[in-house]
């Protein structure tokens, strides 16, 4: 197609957006609605995982956090994917980038974000500042945690670009490539939470 993107226009594919990329040249082979806005749900922890990883060094992976109960309150509020997190349960941080990647939890989102930059709408100052340094115009964040909001958004062009430079991060890659996990024992865990990827 003398470089451009084929477009996709099979109706068996069932989404309105999709995007495929050669990964080793980071060209799009094919899309369709690859430029449009969309709302990125829980394509957002692609973000939220890679700027904690980027933050975060190997010893201090193993220390805890306290999840607390307005956390998991607000989670369960909105109706929001949980890992599983309890109140006054002490999360080592591995296991809240576990419950980010794997089943889109926001206790885990909003655990990391407190802790790494004071408040989920600093964290989201990192992400914006994030998506500005890879050159993504079309991405903007409200939250860490992908719920719905008109002023959320990215294109999966975007997303596809993202997930790529999160996959040359080794943590990134280790976390958002897993299947499964089963997080550290707790009080109120003592076989800890198993995780599975959504």
């Amino acid at each position: 197609t003398d470089g451009e993107a084929m477009v996709i226009l099979n109706e068996e594919v069932g989404s309105g957006y999709a995007v495929i990329i050669d990964a080793d040249t980071n060209t799009v082979l094919a899309e369709k609605g690859g430029n449009t806005a969309v709302y990125p749900a829980s394509m957002t922890k692609i973000m939220t995982v890679l700027v904690a990883a980027e933050m975060l060094s190997g010893a201090e992976l193993e220390m805890t956090v306290t999840m607390s109960a307005e956390i998991v309150d607000a989670a369960i509020r909105e109706g929001a994917s949980r890992a599983g997190f309890e109140p006054e349960e002490r999360v080592k941080l591995i296991d809240l980038l576990y419950g980010a990647a794997l089943p889109s939890g926001a206790d885990a989102t909003s655990a990391l974000a407190r802790y790494l930059a004071g408040s989920e709408a600093q964290y989201v100052e990192l992400m914006n500042q994030k998506a500005e340094k890879l050159g993504l115009e079309n991405t903007h964040f409200v939250n860490a945690s992908g719920l719905h909001d008109d002023g959320h958004y990215s294109t999966v062009r975007e997303i596809a670009a993202l997930m790529s430079y999160a996959m040359d991060n080794e943590l990134c890659r280790r976390l958002l490539s897993a299947a499964s996990y089963t997080t550290s024992a707790t009080d109120q865990h003592p076989y800890g939470i198993t995780l599975y990827s959504t």
